[in-house]
């Protein structure tokens, strides 16, 4: 017979034992765990709760998605609904049963998620808490999506953001805002599977190319166009700097045919599963984001060492310490991003200091360690101050 479940607590005296805080059971809730920021996030996050002595569960609604054998076998307790659509009446019932998991909270991510997870939440008697990895509103053609993210949004019980950067937007939004906490991501230690030399050399890079790459998940606000403008002028002042895309996304056709005829200036990858390889190999990672929350590909970055070029949007400038760790710069602006590459080039000792201190930056603030006790943390806030 199963113990009782521990509920979460109101009770601020000092009788209430912390320690029961890792008897928690949370419930997170998502469309799927497919590539994406976000869902290596959550792909960290859940297993590291795990670790920590919290009881997990991972609920997708319409597909599994890239991440979700990992948090599986990570021993994350783990379901899909196998919703066929938003409307599927099987598939919603499939996953409002997992009400009878009497979750302390359930945690949710995305327009779907948040929307049953909200009625699971009411329906368990547990805490809803909102996750939002966005800082700009919805694409005009999800309309119905926007409305029903601004109905659920003064409802849920808190709001964990990556970046307080992104408050604006969510009290825009009708997230009250006692109710909103930051949460930084953080990352395991990464290790490359091979050497830099041999990945170079598979790369057709010689000993004195400089490399620089754009991993995303290529959707337009990661601007790749603004990337392959700023290598194809950075080339023109220093022959031996050549650039290097890799992801998946909507545009990736797009970019391949833009890359096409430049002569081997940027060479697009595609999807790879050996992403620290990769910036293994790079002399500069980059983002040329319009649009940011806090990216996860930065952390990486510094995470195995490499001084990063990325724009100051979001919460960028949180991750990298401008002429401390990287370099930042304007939205939009190749100009400025091929000059940091062509100085870089040129003094190489300077983005090599740079990579020493993002490792030590990285290896202090955003570890999977402290983004688990933050968010656990947040959730004990979020209790105390009880339902919405």
């Amino acid at each position: 017979m199963r113990e009782p479940v521990r509920r979460l607590t109101t009770d601020t005296s000092p009788q209430a034992s912390s320690s029961d805080a890792s008897q928690r059971r949370f419930l997170f809730v998502c469309t799927h765990l497919k590539t994406g920021g976000a869902e290596r996030q959550w792909s960290i996050l859940l297993p590291e709760l795990h670790r920590q002595g919290f009881e997990v569960a991972l609920l997708t609604l319409t597909a599994e998605g890239d991440f979700f054998p990992d948090v599986r076998a990570a021993g994350v307790a783990t379901a899909f609904a196998d919703m066929k659509s938003r409307t599927d009446v099987r598939g919603l019932a499939r996953a409002l049963a997992f009400r009878n998991w009497m979750p302390d909270a359930v945690i949710t991510r995305s327009v779907l998620g948040q929307a049953i997870g909200h009625v699971l939440a009411r329906s368990a008697g547990a805490l809803h808490i909102a996750t939002e990895h966005s800082s700009r509103p919805l694409p005009a053609d999800h309309p119905n999506r926007d409305r029903l993210r601004r109905l659920l949004a003064p409802r849920v019980d808190g709001v964990i953001a990556v970046t307080e950067r992104q408050f604006p937007y969510l009290l825009d939004l009708g997230y009250r805002q006692e109710r909103m906490r930051a949460v930084w991501s953080g990352i395991p230690a990464l290790q490359a599977k091979r050497s830099r030399a041999e990945i170079r050399a598979e790369l057709g890079l010689q000993a004195d190319d400089y490399a620089a790459f754009l991993i995303a998940t290529l959707r337009p606000e990661k601007r790749a166009d603004v990337f392959i403008d700023a290598v194809a002028r950075a080339r023109e002042s220093d022959g031996r700097i050549k650039g290097f895309i890799a992801g998946r996304g909507p545009e990736l056709a797009g970019i391949t045919k833009m890359t096409a005829e430049m002569n081997g200036a940027v060479e697009v990858l595609g999807s790879r599963s050996d992403i620290p390889d990769l910036m293994l190999a790079a002399d500069a990672v980059c983002l040329t984001s319009d649009a940011e929350a806090l990216p996860m590909v930065l952390i990486e970055a510094m995470a195995l060492g490499r001084p990063v070029i990325a724009t100051d949007v979001g919460g960028t400038s949180e991750i990298v310490v401008d002429g401390e760790t990287g370099d930042l710069v304007q939205p939009g602006d190749a100009s400025a991003l091929a000059d940091n590459l062509v100085a870089w080039a040129r003094a190489p000792q300077r983005p090599l200091a740079y990579g020493k201190a993002g490792l030590k930056r990285q290896q202090t603030l955003f570890t999977q360690e402290r983004m688990a006790r933050d968010y656990a943390r947040a959730v004990e806030e979020f209790a105390r101050n009880g339902r919405a």
